[in-house]
């Protein structure tokens, strides 16, 4: 830690904040463990073995690619550990981000160094692959959960040509902070990836998100609707994934009070958190301007006060961004969702913003692109001026690295 702390101190002074790896302590980490992996080599070096000693550096998950929540003495309070980019989100995430990883193979007199290769591989295939690359064969009665890659190495096809994650934890509160942390199993078949999010509708069934790899990395638009039949092929190889494995499978709780768990209130280190705005209660940090409201059944209900109300939040997301929500006006009117970079003031000319346009009389479920670069800092949700009241059910903030929901 000693050596890691000097690091810091050097990396910091040299850090470019428009690059999006940027974090001076998340740099020296990795140095310490360059220097760490070093004095391995090295050791197998010294020791006259490294000609029949095989290698392997691997990683379990993606990096933390959200900002932390405890305030660092140094100042860097808002950036994240690291970035995954182009993959979608990190660590805790089912997201490529969060579970696609490099893996480093070093077999002396078997594979060329400098060979890369970009077949399916799992960390299950890892004991199988050591005991065919030492030529040990697995006893009888062993059922084995990986396959053997180490011909895939040497040039030969993979026999794998599908993997899968199971993740059967996590909950909806929980992806506010981290895009996709919720229960569910994805498999990904060569270039297609899809992902069951577990009792996530509304009706309490499964939620799918399905991905072309090859044409989009990010994992930005999801073609579930698109492609139903393939969804429901993908399905099944979960369904036998699940079964095959004896998987534990979360169900959504028949008893959830959904109105009494709004009613609590988080605690962070025993106080009450930020996020519960005790002057604007039941709006989850978001602030009420120019207008007057009421929360009911997780529905806000507002009347304008001015020619100008709004929903204010500082958003501590990067776009490009959607903004999705759920809104009903007594009245047809047009508002619009603005955003201002971090220190700008509206007045000054940076603060930009799309418009739309209600119908009137029911409810709509609304989707805007936010073509913004960089921090969209402040965010906020202006309301039609009108005389008639305005009600909002549920708000959505997305980007490729984070998503945060507000269900009230």
């Amino acid at each position: 830690m000693e050596c890691a702390a000097r690091l810091y101190r050097e990396f910091k002074k040299t850090v470019d904040l428009k690059n999006p790896q940027h974090n001076p302590l998340y740099a020296a980490m990795v140095r310490s463990l360059d220097d760490g992996v070093g004095k391995l080599l090295k050791a197998i070096d010294d020791a006259g073995v490294a000609d029949n000693t095989i290698i392997i550096f691997f990683s379990d998950n993606g990096g933390w690619a959200y900002p932390p929540k405890v305030t660092d003495p140094e100042g860097f309070t808002s950036m994240p550990a690291t970035s995954n980019l182009p993959q979608r989100s990190g660590k805790a995430s089912l997201y490529d981000g969060g579970t696609r990883e490099l893996c480093i193979f070093v077999w002396p007199g078997k594979i060329k160094p400098g060979t890369t290769n970009d077949a399916l591989f799992q960390s299950t295939d890892i004991y199988p692959t050591l005991l065919a690359m030492c030529g040990i064969k697995p006893h009888a009665d062993v059922k084995l959960d990986g396959l053997d890659q180490s011909r895939t190495f040497l040039g030969e096809s993979s026999p794998r040509d599908r993997v899968f994650c199971h993740f059967p934890h996590g909950t909806p509160s929980g992806a506010e902070h981290i895009p996709g942390f919720l229960p569910g199993t994805y498999v990904r078949k060569g270039d297609w990836k899809l992902i069951r999010f577990y009792a996530d509708n509304d009706d309490g069934s499964d939620r799918f998100e399905l991905y072309d790899l090859k044409h989009d990395e990010g994992e930005s638009k999801n073609l579930a609707a698109d492609k139903p039949e393939l969804v429901a092929e993908l399905n099944e190889l979960i369904n036998g994934f699940l079964k095959d494995t004896e998987a534990v499978v979360p169900i959504r709780n028949p008893n959830f009070n959904h109105a009494a768990a709004a009613k609590l209130k988080p605690k962070e280190n025993g106080k009450p958190a930020k996020a519960n705005n005790n002057e604007f209660p039941g709006l989850e940090g978001w602030k009420a301007r120019g207008f007057t409201y009421e929360t009911k059944d997780g529905i806000i209900t507002a009347t304008p006060a001015n020619d100008a109300p709004f929903l204010g939040i500082g958003s501590a997301v990067r776009g490009p961004a959607t903004f999705k929500f759920r809104i009903r006006s007594a009245k047809k009117g047009e508002a619009k969702i603005e955003w201002m970079n971090p220190g700008a003031d509206k007045n000054d000319g940076r603060s930009q913003s799309v418009t739309y346009m209600l119908n009137g009389g029911e409810w709509q479920d609304l989707s805007l692109k936010i073509p913004a670069e960089g921090a969209l800092g402040v965010l906020r949700l202006y309301l039609p001026a009108q005389s008639g009241t305005v009600e909002i059910d549920w708000i959505e903030l997305q980007s490729t690295s984070a998503k945060k929901r507000w269900d009230f």
